[in-house]
């Protein structure tokens, strides 16, 4: 028996139990074995990787109905920054959302409207705010500005070692590689940033009226993306792995965007979604992409990367054998399985006739046992490919058809 869903991620099914009609969607955290949403109604919490999400209350009114415009996870805890009538405050929660405390914040502009971002960094918490970015050292009870002041930061994220800010209004993308304490300019232009989303060396922001831009080499230098819309703007970027990024745009229909070549080309990827669904955020686990809608809840679709394994360990293969795909011939999703006999350091790849790597899709060290993983070949060109399983000394072939 198979940990195995139905459609095998090709549309996306709208995740709504749990959230009031036309809720809008302002940040999502993927946490252990929790989902967490930000709404202009308080933070809701799924524990069933969003098949019914319950509202998390507070000892205030901004917990229970602020706007909840950043969610982060920090040594176990999660902070969620909170704003209610233009004043905004970063709350704590030790016991995953069930009670939340308002942290001293000291430091913090008195008079703060908006706190768009919150992202942990080595040691440090750090903030973007409509006043400029701050860090804190102590889990949001003191802050410090940093040299970025005095601007409206509206989305910052954590990639490895290396932080990313955006600034609008022609100021570009921002870079830290200490922690968030100080900034310099990554990518300057006259379009104005809005997003940014990270993943190992890859950055990536999205701009208003302006697509999307990545950079392969930690933000040094930054190339264009293709395949948007004219005056597309996108406003959430979540990259998913093995190459493939989501895009949330403001124009239908089709408002989501995949690239599988990291960044440098985006085609639509919207199947099964509202026509009305402006995507304000995205968040991966390791099953599922969400999207998080402007007053149309969240939606959701498997995660084409999904490796399942066998309910049952106790009855463990006696061999190492590769699975023929099916279907085959696909269109763009199949499913490749294999069985491993002892524990094994496993690299599943795929190649083109030209014996050309093109595809990732395991690279790590598993036990025993039989495996599943969903091949999604968007990007790629019709044809024959081949995909090479390599474990414990051992490998086999097979050969798929691609019909686009």
């Amino acid at each position: 028996m198979w940990k195995w869903r139905t459609d095998l991620g090709l549309s996306w099914n709208k995740s709504l139990s749990g959230f009031p009609a036309g809720s809008s969607i302002l940040s999502l955290l993927v946490d252990k074995s929790n989902v967490f949403a930000g709404t202009r109604d308080g933070v809701y919490r799924s524990a069933d990787e969003g098949d019914n999400w319950v509202k998390l209350g507070g000892t205030s009114d901004t917990t229970h109905y602020g706007d909840a415009w950043a969610i982060c996870e920090f040594d176990g805890d999660i902070y969620a920054s909170l704003e209610l009538y233009f004043n905004s405050a970063v709350y704590k929660s030790s016991d995953n959302g069930d009670s939340w405390i308002r942290c001293a914040g000291a430091g913090l502009p008195a008079d703060l409207s908006f706190i768009k971002g919150l992202a942990a960094s080595g040691n440090n918490l750090v903030a973007a705010t409509d006043e400029g970015v701050y860090y804190s050292p102590d889990k949001g009870e003191n802050w410090f500005a940093t040299n970025v002041q005095g601007l409206n930061v509206t989305s910052l994220v954590a990639g490895g070692d290396i932080l990313y800010a955006a600034v609008p209004s022609g100021f570009g993308v921002y870079r830290s590689v200490d922690n968030g304490v100080s900034w310099s300019v990554s990518l300057q232009s006259t379009v104005d940033y809005v997003e940014v989303a990270a993943i190992d060396n890859y950055a990536f922001a999205g701009a208003f009226f302006g697509g999307a831009r990545y950079s392969s080499n930690s933000g040094n230098t930054w190339f264009a993306s293709g395949g948007f819309p004219a005056d597309a703007s996108v406003f959430a970027l979540g990259p998913v792995g093995n190459g493939m990024v989501l895009a949330g745009t403001d124009q239908g229909p089709s408002w989501i965007y995949a690239s599988f070549d990291n960044g440098a080309s985006y085609s639509p990827y919207s199947e099964g979604l509202s026509p009305r669904a402006s995507v304000e955020a995205i968040a991966v686990s390791e099953s599922y992409m969400f999207a998080g809608t402007d007053y149309n809840g969240v939606w959701r679709r498997e995660n084409p990367f999904w490796v399942g394994i066998a309910d049952t360990p106790e009855e463990l293969p006696g061999t190492f054998s590769l699975a023929q795909n099916y279907p085959n011939p696909f269109n763009p999703t199949t499913v490749i399985r294999y069985q491993l006999s002892v524990v094994s350091e496993v690299a599943l790849s795929v190649y083109d006739l030209q014996g050309r790597k093109v595809r990732t899709l395991v690279s790590e060290r598993q036990a025993a046992g039989s495996y599943q993983v969903r091949f999604n070949a968007g990007g790629l060109s019709s044809g024959v490919y081949f995909y090479r399983l390599e474990a414990g000394g051992m490998h086999a072939v097979r050969k798929m058809i691609l019909l686009q």
